[in-house]
């Protein structure tokens, strides 16, 4: 009669499958990217990122969640406004799956870099 003694359900599914090995990897595209988004607002590098580089996230995550840019380019005493202008405009078309893709590969790629 032991062989006929049942598991409980979730031992034996658990048995089955195994754990992922990242919560990242049952995540979805756009569960990574708002981790990320919002993960990159208090991380800290040991290295100073280039300017150039957040420009790349700033530009990627606006047309992410905004799609392409309406507005009008700053004049040219706004340098700071005119800069975010460019790099948003700098991925204009790109659509929405694209821009999250590349804003996590861009942000692992500063991590990488710029953390240790």
């Amino acid at each position: 009669l032991k062989h006929l003694e049942r598991k409980p359900l979730a031992a034996s599914f658990i048995a089955l499958c195994p754990p992922p090995r990242c919560h990242l990897e049952v995540m979805s595209l756009e569960e990574k990217f708002k981790e990320a988004a919002e993960s990159v607002k208090t991380m800290e590098f040991k290295k100073t990122v280039p300017t150039a580089r957040k420009l790349i996230l700033y530009g990627l995550f606006k047309q992410a969640n905004e799609g392409d840019n309406t507005g009008s380019r700053p004049g040219m005493f706004s340098f700071e406004a005119r800069q975010k202008f460019d790099a948003w405009e700098a991925v204009k078309g790109k659509d929405k799956e694209t821009c999250m893709r590349e804003y996590i590969e861009e942000l692992e790629a500063q991590i990488r870099e710029f953390k240790d």
